[in-house]
């Protein structure tokens, strides 16, 4: 089977949250979903998310927080921002309080899975030369663990509130030994890469045409 083309989106990313429809046709602002989007960078995966209800973006990579402030500037009492400086913060703190239902926002936004994936491996590893078959097979559970508690939020919990779980992932080319392009993969270290989009819901494929704006008056 020939991969499709790294310019040529499997899916578009919605324009506006209410095209994102499920089986019954509920809209996106009635229920709560988990999404992923990938691609390219500035192909608008951090524009899409910033389009959600009220999300709480992850900021995991130092030269992507400009963006992400620049977002909450624009949008005051719309977008918060929850700085990681490790895994352990995430895994820790962060995902721990979601669970716990602790934040005021409606929407829990990891905006780059692949620094958060490095920071756990880099960790697991500690001061040894490498990883071992063990790290590989235990550490590729553990994220899926993670990301399971934390995609659980999208479910009712008591009387606690529910919240939408979104994502985003770079892309990469699995290629041939003469440069041929056979599969397009999340930018993650290790097998959870063959995992990470059946985590979520659903999975889009955002391309640099797609334009976000946020309208504070459609969240809900």
């Amino acid at each position: 089977m020939t991969a499709p083309s790294p310019l040529v989106p499997t899916h578009t990313a919605p324009r506006s949250l209410t095209e994102l429809e499920v089986g019954g046709g509920e809209d996106l602002t009635k229920q709560c979903f988990s999404v992923l989007y990938e691609g390219p960078t500035g192909s608008g995966k951090s524009h899409n998310i910033a389009s959600w209800p009220r999300p709480i973006m992850v900021a995991t990579a130092e030269a992507h927080n400009l963006t992400l402030e620049g977002f909450a500037a624009e949008h005051p009492g719309e977008i918060t921002i929850f700085y990681l400086q490790s895994w352990g913060d995430f895994a820790s703190v962060f995902v721990p309080d979601v669970e716990n239902r602790l934040f005021a926002a409606k929407t829990i936004a990891t905006d780059g899975i692949g620094p958060l994936t490095d920071w756990y491996w880099a960790e697991r590893q500690g001061t040894r030369s490498n990883l071992n078959q063990n790290d590989w097979g235990e550490g590729k559970k553990t994220l899926k663990a993670m990301f399971s508690r934390l995609i659980s939020a999208t479910k009712p919990k008591a009387d606690k509130p529910m919240y939408h779980v979104v994502g985003s992932v770079h892309l990469s080319n699995v290629s041939t030994e003469t440069g041929g392009v056979v599969a397009i993969r999340p930018a993650v270290m290790g097998a959870f890469k063959e995992d990470l989009g059946a985590q979520f819901g659903s999975a889009f494929l955002c391309q640099s045409r797609i334009q976000r704006t946020l309208n504070p008056a459609t969240q809900q």
